[in-house]
């Protein structure tokens, strides 16, 4: 029972540091409207929410890690103080350009494959250290490896992967542009 309550409370505190962060700047930048009246409301129904998220996904999500008891699919349960953050920012990262990819209606070949190098890089640049460094926290990777030298390894390789991605999805998309810019003006 007590661990079901730890499962309640997480995604809740989750859901207040998120809220208590977006009450923050509204009160220190007071002249801006940071979201519109709609993302207020979705954020006060995701704080009344998550506790109920919480113990719906609570026994399945026991049921299916039942064969890695070492947390949550094989990455220690502390992971994900800090992991959320992470991955957040691996979310906002790869929203433009799989967006971009999956909103193609172009039947046009050519178009299609320009658009998916276009976007499909950057995509990659920060998808493939996001696989690489969960599958070090959840042990897939570096099975001969001390746990927790694969986990700092895992823990660098998601930092460290997320900066160099970035870097490389903003020079992509800042050559594209002027490019684009030069020869349509």
């Amino acid at each position: 029972m007590a661990e079901n309550a730890l499962r309640v409370s997480q995604p809740v505190a989750l859901s207040r540091w998120g809220f208590a962060l977006k009450i923050w700047l509204l009160f220190t930048h007071p002249g801006s409207s940071i979201e519109p009246w709609y993302q207020n409301a979705i954020d006060v129904l995701t704080l009344l929410a998550a506790p109920f998220v919480g113990l719906f996904t609570a026994e399945t999500a026991e049921e299916l890690h039942r064969d890695t008891p070492r947390g949550v699919g094989g990455i220690n349960r502390l992971h994900f103080v800090w992991l959320w953050l992470i991955l957040y920012f691996y979310a906002l990262g790869l929203i433009a350009p799989v967006a971009r990819i999956y909103g193609m209606d172009d039947p046009n070949y050519i178009n299609m494959i320009v658009s998916l190098i276009i976007n499909g890089i950057p995509a990659a640049a920060l998808a493939i250290p996001a696989y690489y460094g969960m599958a070090f926290l959840a042990g897939y990777h570096g099975d001969t490896m001390h746990p927790a030298g694969r986990n700092m390894v895992g823990v660098l390789v998601l930092v460290f992967g997320f900066l160099i991605g970035a870097a490389i999805q903003l020079g992509w998309y800042w050559t594209f542009d002027k490019i684009i810019g030069t020869f349509f003006g």
